[in-house]
């Protein structure tokens, strides 16, 4: 996770204010019993504790009365006490009617390199009452959000006009503006190589006539020796959480330029290893997402469409790719046909999708079956045990392990299937 985190002041309980300590809003009132004490409190819960004073009075700032010492508390007997919990308590004895009146804690703090204030205001009245202790908190509320997610968008598309565009675009806006680090990789625009070959390596390779290019990639990563664009991608990749795969579908699959980028940047060693692959995988704490447009209507990809079942059609793409080298693989975005239907209707389209983006980063993977289900010393076959149980279930495993049964409905394209 980024280390940079994101703020929520809990307005409902306090009250920014400037420097002249000038209040506004509800006001807490309590009273107070002569000859009792009372105690009012003042903290606040960010890393970096910076200042934190009491004072009384109105629109002014005044000093506290005789028996509250600011922001240097006292117990009832008279004898300090030390700050607990990140408090800071103000405690008189003895209360009488010159006590009563306004008081306000003021907060000042910095985090993240910016500087913040807040104050809460509290209104005590004398009356005779029998009231023993008043404690009255001044707590300064900071809501503590996960870290910024760095999201990465590998786009695919020739057009800034295409809706292809449009719905990457809609991502990033989507994203940014709930405090997500955005970064997108435009192949077409980067002019991304999208042949593997041998020029992706600086230096001598180990069997020039024998080249293999998962063994000398591997060895080249391992020394630093990999081509600048393939190194500038490891690190879009390494600090990504989410990464988003926009484009048009081709031939059932990518375009050849994202092809080449998977074929490319997910490098043996970097991206999986014979050892570090589908649930145990290198990049089993990102998640990853298929976000596409289709030539086709969705009844051509139903299971007696033309075209063939969907599910089908992204298996090799979201088990065999994503999966494999580890990733979570969210739902896929399929945008169905988006040039043979009305301008309304792709609006609606892109309405969909940011409205999906607002909860994106807390949906459910899709299901796989994981590694250890399979025996590596049978050639990684379904364990027995793991057979006998689906024996009962209507369909099979997944798309791709479905034991002969008709395939599970919909678990390519649905979480939860």
């Amino acid at each position: 996770m980024s280390g940079e985190f994101y703020l929520c002041f809990l307005t409902t309980l306090l009250l920014h204010i400037s420097h002249s300590q000038e209040h506004q809003g509800a006001i807490e009132t309590h009273h107070i019993s002569a000859g009792h004490f009372f105690q009012l409190k003042c903290g606040d819960d960010t890393e970096d504790r910076t200042t934190v004073t009491w004072s009384r009075g109105g629109n002014q700032t005044l000093n506290v009365t005789s028996g509250v010492e600011d922001c240097s508390p006292v117990d009832q007997y008279g004898e300090k006490i030390i700050e607990e919990d990140g408090l800071k308590r103000l405690r008189m004895i003895n209360a009488t009617e010159s006590h009563a009146g306004m008081y306000a804690c003021l907060v000042e703090f910095s985090l993240q390199g910016r500087n913040h204030t807040t104050a809460h205001s509290t209104q005590l009245k004398f009356n005779k009452g029998s009231m023993i202790e008043l404690v009255c908190s001044a707590d300064i509320g900071l809501l503590w959000l996960q870290p910024a997610e760095k999201v990465l968008i590998v786009y695919a598309h020739q057009s800034t006009g295409s809706f292809n565009a449009a719905a990457k675009d809609a991502a990033v806006t989507a994203l940014t503006a709930q405090g997500c680090k955005v970064e997108v990789s435009d192949l077409y625009a980067m002019k991304f190589k999208a042949s593997a070959t041998v020029d992706d390596i600086t230096g001598e390779v180990k069997d020039a006539e024998h080249f293999r290019y998962g063994e000398e990639t591997m060895l080249a990563w391992q020394e630093g020796r990999l081509s600048a664009d393939i190194t500038a991608e490891h690190r879009k990749l390494s600090d990504a959480e989410v990464v988003i795969f926009q484009f048009p579908m081709y031939w059932f699959t990518v375009p050849a330029i994202m092809k080449g980028w998977l074929d490319r940047v997910l490098t043996l060693g970097f991206a999986y290893t014979s050892e570090k692959r589908y649930s145990q995988g290198l990049f089993k704490d990102k998640k990853a997402m298929l976000s596409f447009t289709t030539g086709s209507q969705e009844s051509m990809f139903s299971a007696n469409g033309i075209n063939g079942d969907i599910n089908v059609t992204l298996w090799p793409l979201q088990n065999g790719i994503l999966h494999y080298c580890g990733f979570q693989v969210l739902a896929p975005q399929i945008f169905w046909a988006p040039p043979h239907i009305p301008s309304e209707a792709r609006r609606s389209m892109l309405e969909a999708w940011c409205t999906r983006l607002q909860g994106l980063m807390g949906e459910t993977p899709l299901t796989f079956t994981p590694s250890d289900s399979f025996d590596g010393g049978l050639g990684f076959q379904l364990k027995e045990d793991i057979q006998e149980k689906q024996a009962a279930s209507e369909f099979g495993l997944t798309v791709g392990t479905h034991l002969g049964k008709p395939l599970p409905p919909n678990s390519q394209v649905k979480a939860g299937v």
